[in-house]
């Protein structure tokens, strides 16, 4: 059976009340109980010592117990609602002021083990005589123990007003426990729909961005667990709508990517076909272009895909970092020279090396290189510097570019990424190298990032572990 979390919540809530009223009720009862016991039985004993006096007034003035049952009466003085004054029951016998007692309250004299009067014959049998002289105030007359009195509330014998008393407690424990059970009933529903409720939007939302609406936001109005947990979901769904755009982005991209070399090609082979277009080595050098452009894009792709599926394999090894720049620059003179732009490497004079793989540390420098190149124009230069600080190796691209701006710099990592959205396939890659470039050196345990202000040009720059010679 599915049970919602309101109604779990309510009955973890009723069941830890009922328990925790139910040892609360059954403890403050015994406490009580056992605490007024102790009480009567003491008020008892003070009333027995406060009927000495006259009791042994009465057998001096009498010389025998008879008749003192007809005092007993006058002795109560307690009713309903009002305090009578108490009636002498015979001459020069003073009743103290604080004599008081209720008027069912059991009062048993005991005379040479026999009882002489028992206010209340038809209570409880105490059948035990040993028991009543232990419990009970002794009367001596001249030095001589005459006899015993004993109030029935020492022996816990109560009285009706006192058992109406008890039974009021347990009725006000009782529904004190009630009303605690309904109000907490009552917070726990409103404290579970108060949870519920940011919850239940939260699904929604979730279920809506999971049908592709990354528009979805939730309200934050709270400072705890659940407003953290929707400040998360909007962020994920702003996430999700960016890597939304950059995937519709990135397959306009590759659709254009692919088309334009494709087109070139077809319409190539067709003039060839038709004798339209000679068959030169020039002709055939603008093919092989096309082609190779259209091998390098499906080669970053497929770097990308191994690089998701955790299957990029680096051979770490003992690499000397500053040769494998040296070869990357000598490669990319030719490009430099028809660009018109200086490019040059910095090297330290000692040798530095490092861990990691040397075709990997190549692609990574291609990359760079090639970036600078298209972003740098006619008259500029590009510089790659080598230094060393601590454990690490640092290489630089330094380009005398446009710059970029710091919003462009948060994702110029990302892939199909393009600082200028409108720059054409022969003004800019396919926007994958320099993400590529971050996960080929992240992969070998290091770091890359950018430096750059606007119209000063742009400093990439990336760090691999150095090792000693």
């Amino acid at each position: 059976m599915r049970l919602s979390i309101t109604t779990r919540m309510v009955l973890s809530f009723l069941i830890i009340i009922l328990v925790t009223t139910a040892l609360f009720m059954l403890l403050t009862n015994r406490v009580i109980a056992s605490r007024f016991a102790d009480l009567v039985a003491r008020s008892g004993q003070v009333f027995a010592r406060r009927a000495v006096p006259l009791l042994e007034r009465y057998y001096r003035v009498n010389g025998s117990w008879d008749g003192v049952a007809d005092i007993v009466d006058n002795l109560v003085t307690f009713r309903e609602g009002e305090w009578d004054q108490p009636r002498q029951p015979f001459p020069n016998v003073d009743i103290p002021n604080l004599f008081l007692v209720g008027k069912d309250e059991r009062m048993i004299l005991l005379a040479d083990s026999e009882v002489v009067f028992d206010t209340n014959p038809d209570g409880p049998n105490i059948a035990n005589v040993d028991t009543l002289r232990k419990y009970g105030v002794a009367v001596e007359v001249d030095g001589v123990q005459v006899g015993t009195v004993l109030v029935g509330s020492t022996l816990g014998f109560y009285t009706e007003s006192q058992e109406r008393f008890l039974r009021e407690v347990n009725r006000t424990l009782f529904a004190a426990s009630i009303l605690a059970i309904f109000v907490v009933l009552v917070v726990a529903v409103v404290q579970s729909q108060s949870i519920i409720r940011p919850v239940r939007q939260l699904a929604g939302a979730a279920s809506l961005v999971a049908k592709g609406d990354y528009s979805q936001r939730i309200a934050v109005n709270r400072k705890d667990e659940l407003g953290e947990m929707a400040v998360a979901f909007n962020e994920m769904a702003g996430e999700l709508a960016q890597q939304q755009g950059l995937r519709r982005q990135a397959m306009a991209d590759i659709a254009h990517e692919l088309r334009t070399p494709l087109s070139v090609l077809q319409i190539d082979l067709e003039s060839l076909e038709d004798g339209l277009l000679e068959f030169t080595s020039e002709n055939l050098h603008v093919l092989q272009n096309e082609v190779a452009h259209l091998n390098n894009l499906v080669e970053d792709l497929r770097m990308l895909a191994l690089v998701d599926a955790d299957d990029l394999r680096i051979e770490k090894n003992k690499v000397e970092i500053g040769v494998v720049i040296r070869e990357m620059v000598e490669r990319h003179y030719s490009s430099a020279r028809e660009a018109g732009v200086d490019l040059r490497c910095v090297l330290p004079p000692e040798e530095i090396f490092v861990t990691g793989d040397a075709q990997r540390i190549a692609q990574i420098l291609i990359n760079l290189i090639s970036n600078a190149l298209r972003h740098t124009p006619a008259g500029g230069s590009v510089i790659v510097e080598l230094l060393k600080q601590q454990q690490q190796a640092i290489v630089s691209v330094i380009d005398t570019g446009e710059g970029i701006s710091a919003e462009d710099q948060l994702h110029v990592f990302d892939r199909f990424y393009r600082v200028e959205k409108s720059r054409s396939r022969d003004q800019g890659g396919s926007g994958l190298g320099l993400s590529i470039a971050r996960s080929l050196v992240e992969t070998q345990g290091g770091r890359i990032w950018v430096e750059s202000e606007e119209g000063k040009g742009a400093a990439f720059k990336f760090w691999l572990p150095a090792v000693t010679q």
